[in-house]
């Protein structure tokens, strides 16, 4: 089968066939060489897309000794970064890496012996957003596929599990960063090479604990979310063998959340939220524990457990619908709500009802007083934008409640439209004109004048005076790139639609001109 020629930036005069050897071009070669150590992630990323693109017209060219003479030389290069006392020439090695690892032109013992080492090397760095990037690149290695691959995952996983065992770093003695790595990557051999990982999940699930309590917040999230993705790979052994583990688990949560230390107690809510995600129906032998567990620590002094609460109560009404109606609903409103209260400014709260109102739907309608009186109190102040996720809550309460709700939308759209621009309020805004289909004539006319507004340079002095001063029709707001995208995108729906209203078909005519 032929092989397309990929699109060659390099043709002119860089490269020239010679024999079974192709000279390679070191003026355009060490151009982006340069360009790998900038601190601007783009100039990183175009700089890598020239290198990739340079091995693949060499082995359009059968050119096998100009690659190798082009990897050689990358090797160089990302000892060289690898080593370097930036963090962002560290960085630009695990990116170049990511690419390198996916060309088929590199032959996977060259990817394995020698990138590996690097990874290896900045996985144990200090700065947290190198260890991120270098287990990306460790996952993208492992994904390689063959026996030289199976022993380097091997041997990391067997590392990473003596590391999770580490009672000092437990107790905060010593590199937390060593357990930050360990865990990024376990989840990547869990999602890049579970075959081989899947006879390590029983030792995982012995030693992860002590970095479920780390004593750093991140690293106890990253824990449990590795936790969650060998849970999802448990799913594929026999009942039996599964039961014993869930089992296991679940002790192990109870006793963390018994502890005194909020490290534990958020790390054991963590882990419950990753056990109502990820085992089926097993938890439901288990959901009224868990309610007592979310009740005793729902006000936790504890942030990060208050946090985490919340994330599992959302998971308790997604998982059992009606148990949680007839037992949790309205404790759990409550809560909420009275919390958003005292503090709007918390967007885990508005998350956790957003979810409760999609599970619930029809079953919620008794709270839907609470929730618009939450949103009118958080999105009338003017004095701080509001978490995003109340934008959200207010497009799910539309959808959730639909035209009995029109009144209290109405209410809160006021407040809405005197908000900065983002690309969640548009999005909102659009869920509320599908659910209330008499709202989107004033929703369309809203997006339509800052399209204009935004697209033309000045407003239509109709849409200028409909839009008002501030918010959805202020030049300002007309600055976000990504929310213009979306009001764009809603607008045309508007338009699209059979019923569309006289603005958004202006609208769509103003557009194709």
């Amino acid at each position: 089968m032929s092989r397309a020629k990929p699109n060659d930036q390099w043709s002119s005069g860089a490269l020239k066939p010679d024999g079974a050897r192709v000279s390679v071009s070191t003026a355009s070669l060490s151009s982006a060489l340069r360009r790998l150590g900038s601190r601007e992630k783009n100039d990183r990323a175009r700089a890598i897309k020239d290198i990739t693109t340079l091995i693949e017209n060499l082995a359009y060219d059968q050119s096998r000794g100009a690659i190798d003479a082009v990897v050689e030389e990358l090797n160089g290069k990302l000892m060289e970064l690898a080593d370097g006392a930036e963090v962002h020439e560290r960085l630009a090695a695990t990116e170049l890496i990511c690419e390198l690892a996916d060309l088929e032109e590199i032959e996977t013992s060259t990817k394995v012996t020698s990138f590996s080492n690097y990874v290896r090397l900045l996985l144990g760095d200090a700065q947290w957003c190198v260890i991120e990037s270098a287990a990306k690149a460790f996952g993208r290695l492992s994904s390689l596929g063959g026996t030289l691959t199976a022993d380097f995952v091997e041997f990391e996983a067997k590392r990473s599990l003596e590391v999770l065992n580490d009672g000092m770093l437990a107790k905060g003695k010593g590199e937390s960063s060593r357990h930050y790595a360990s865990v990024l990557v376990i989840r990547e051999l869990v999602i890049h090479a579970p075959t081989v990982f899947n006879t390590h999940v029983s030792d995982f699930f012995e030693n992860v604990w002590p970095a479920v309590k780390n004593p750093k917040s991140f690293i106890r999230r990253e824990a449990a979310e590795s936790l969650g993705a060998c849970l999802r790979l448990l799913r594929q052994r026999d009942s039996k063998y599964r039961m014993s583990w869930y089992e296991f688990i679940v002790a192990q949560v109870n006793s963390l959340i018994r502890e005194k230390n909020p490290s534990a107690v958020h790390g054991g809510f963590l882990t419950m939220n990753e056990m109502l995600l990820n085992t089926d129906d097993f938890m439901t032998r288990h959901f009224d524990d868990a309610w007592i567990s979310v009740l005793q620590c729902k006000s936790h002094r504890d942030r990060d457990v208050r946090e985490a609460v919340a994330a599992v109560i959302g998971s308790m009404a997604a998982y059992s619908p009606d148990h949680f109606a007839d037992m949790c609903m309205q404790a759990a409103t409550k809560h909420l709500c009275e919390g958003l209260r005292k503090n709007p400014e918390i967007g885990f709260m508005y998350a956790c009802l957003d979810r409760i109102l999609a599970a619930m739907k029809e079953r919620a309608a008794d709270f839907q007083a609470d929730v618009f009186k939450v949103l009118r109190e958080t999105l009338s102040v003017k004095k701080r934008p509001p978490p995003e996720e109340a934008l959200q809550l207010l497009g799910t309460a539309a959808e959730t409640f639909g035209n009995a709700a029109e009144e209290d939308v109405s209410g809160v759209l006021r407040h809405v439209y005197e908000l900065p621009l983002c690309r969640k309020g548009v999005v909102a805004l659009a869920v509320i004109a599908k659910s209330i289909p008499r709202l989107a004539t004033s929703i369309e006319g809203r997006l339509v004048a800052l399209l204009c507004q935004t697209l033309a340079g000045s407003a239509d002095e109709d849409g200028a005076e409909s839009a008002g001063a501030h918010g959805y029709g202020h030049d300002e707001s007309a600055k976000d790139l990504g929310a213009r995208s979306g009001a764009l995108g809603a607008t045309g729906r508007f338009a699209d639609g059979a019923a569309a209203s006289p603005a958004a078909r202006r609208s769509r005519g103003f557009f194709a001109a």
